[in-house]
């Protein structure tokens, strides 16, 4: 964890906030997390190929 300095008016505050690792492993720590993405998959695979199509059609001109 990193450690930050915050003015919010007249205060100062500490806090700790976390890394993009740290952040990472916490939520793939979470089984409902897991769950929920495992739900949308097919949507990002659908629209994965949308976007390969898109770039090959631009890549060839239209």
């Amino acid at each position: 964890m990193v450690t930050a300095t915050v003015r919010v008016k007249r205060w100062r505050l500490k806090i700790k906030m976390m890394t993009h690792k740290e952040l990472i492993a916490k939520i793939w720590s979470q089984p409902k997390y897991k769950e929920k993405y495992d739900e949308a998959a097919p949507e990002f695979e659908l629209l994965r190929k949308m976007l390969e199509a898109r770039k090959r059609a631009d890549a060839e001109g239209r």
